[in-house]
C-alpha cells in the first residue's frame, strides 16, 4: 500500500501530474512531428510502466491508478497510430 506521507508517495503523485500534463499535451495532437512526438510517445510508455508499479488497496485509489493507465494507454495508442501513417 502506497503511504502518501512517504517518498513513495510523493513519487506516485508526481508522476501522476505529470501523467495528466503529458497527456493534455497529446490530446490535440493531429499529425506525428519527429522527435517532440518520439519523446512523448516515450514518457508516456514509461509513465504507464511506472505507475503499474505502485500497488493500492484502497478502492479510489486502485480506480483513480486504472483510470490514469488507461488515458496513458489511449495516448499512446493514438501516437503510435499517427506514427504509422508517417
Amino acid at each position: 500500500m502506497v503511504n502518501y506521507a512517504t517518498s513513495e508517495g510523493f513519487t506516485f503523485n508526481m508522476i501522476m501530474l505529470k501523467s495528466f500534463s503529458l497527456c493534455a499535451k497529446c490530446i490535440n495532437i493531429e499529425v506525428w512531428e519527429d522527435p517532440s512526438c518520439s519523446e512523448k510517445l516515450n514518457r508516456l510508455r514509461d509513465n504507464k510502466k511506472n505507475l503499474t508499479k505502485f500497488k493500492f488497496v484502497d478502492d479510489y485509489e486502485i480506480k483513480q491508478q486504472e483510470s490514469m493507465i488507461n488515458d496513458l494507454s489511449a495516448m499512446i495508442s493514438k501516437l503510435e497510430n499517427l506514427n504509422k501513417k508517417v
